[in-house]
């Protein structure tokens, strides 16, 4: 690993009360709704980025949330713990965009890190079999890019040299990371996960979300289908060409889907998300 990503590992900040206290909260179905409440309001600017979300277009609710108690009671705790999870990361994304708007592991992350949430929530529902709380799915998709937040405070020279071996090579993103870096976003994001103390379940999809054959988690597993089902939304006519890597076949079977299913699943979630289908 190169000494600039440890230094950046060893800068990134720690994981904060607030966000361990939503985590918690989630791993909790006993939690009452008045502390998720409190926790949230406890800081104003959270709370205005949570009141943001829930009134977003991906919740279609009837009537504006004009508080997180009324969140509560039209969304559920869960939910709303989870879309106040995610307005903490929106605002570090957004401080870290500030000082390089153009930064490569920034860009469309605050969309595609809810979006992996949502749809490993929506995944881990319909396979039941495998006993994944639907709360742990979204915490584990929401986190599987955190990595990215640690190479995004990477000199820029060093973004540089990873964004020429994609071009250049036309490398994946995870492969140029590897050859410039020493390590990918899904490793350092491991890392990250330790330093701050997630719980391993979560970890592990992390780490391998890129790689699921070597994850030892069903969590892992469905935060892998639903970063592919994502990112097919983003390349024309790939929607019905995915889920044909080597990989998924058994992940699928592990999973108890099938490729149609899980193709199903993606247009029906780009719907109910008010996503335009390639």
């Amino acid at each position: 690993m190169h000494d600039a990503v440890i230094q950046a590992l060893e800068h990134a900040p720690l994981l904060p009360e607030t966000m361990i206290r939503l985590m918690e909260i989630i791993g909790n179905p006993r939690a009452e709704p008045g502390m998720l409440v409190r926790i949230v309001e406890e800081d104003p600017g959270l709370a205005l980025q949570a009141l943001h979300l829930c009134n977003s277009a991906y919740y279609s609710l009837p009537v504006e949330v004009t508080s997180i108690h009324h969140a509560v009671l039209l969304l559920g705790r869960e939910t709303v713990a989870g879309i106040a999870m995610a307005a903490y990361l929106h605002g570090l994304i957004d401080s870290l965009a500030r000082c390089r708007s153009s930064n490569l592991w920034l860009q469309g992350a605050k969309d595609h890190f809810l979006d992996v949430a949502r749809a490993a929530q929506r995944l881990a529902a319909k396979a039941v079999d495998l006993g994944v709380p639907t709360g742990t799915a979204f915490t584990a998709g929401l986190l599987h890019d955190v990595g990215k937040l640690v190479l995004a405070r990477l000199p820029e020279a060093m973004e540089l040299r990873v964004r020429d071996l994609m071009e250049r090579l036309d490398l994946p993103l995870v492969q140029a990371e590897e050859e410039a870096l020493g390590a990918h976003h899904a490793s350092v994001g491991f890392q990250l996960a330790e330093r701050w103390g997630i719980p391993e379940v979560t970890a592990d999809a992390i780490l391998h979300h890129h790689d699921p054959l070597r994850s030892e988690t069903a969590v892992g597993l469905l935060v892998y289908l639903a970063d592919r089902a994502v990112r097919a939304l983003d390349e024309p006519g790939l929607i019905d060409g995915s889920f044909k890597e080597p990989a998924d076949g058994w992940v699928l079977n592990e999973c108890g889907f099938s490729r149609d299913e899980v193709v199903a699943f993606t247009r029906q979630w780009a719907h109910a998300a008010g996503k335009p289908l390639p």
